[in-house]
């Protein structure tokens, strides 16, 4: 009633306005944080469903690496040496090789 009688608030306009300023405050870091999380999920799934040339697979089986290569993996290395208790083998023809696993982060 109060607000109704009064020259800056007649008709409720004072309210109607202040309430409609406080809602675009409270909007606008929701809209921010809607904005940011759907650029983050974006971004993310790009990441891991990205070009497959990120992708490393080791084996020591000349077939496996092989299909590897063929399913579309980017880097296929061979292990020549993945069984200490057992020789070396040779490595198989057109792939890169090292000797054990351990051998990659050397």
């Amino acid at each position: 009633k109060r607000a109704a009688q009064s020259d800056i608030g007649s008709k409720g306009r004072l309210h109607v306005r202040l309430v409609l300023l406080f809602s675009l405050i409270a909007a606008i870091p929701t809209m921010l944080v809607v904005i940011f999380a759907s650029l983050l999920f974006q971004n993310g799934v790009q990441f891991w469903f990205s070009d497959p040339a990120r992708s490393m697979f080791i084996d020591d089986n000349p077939k496996v690496l092989t299909a590897a290569r063929a399913a579309g993996i980017g880097y296929v290395m061979a292990v020549t040496d993945p069984d200490s208790s057992r020789p070396p083998r040779e490595p198989p023809a057109g792939f890169t090789h090292v000797s054990a696993v351990a051998d990659i982060a050397a």
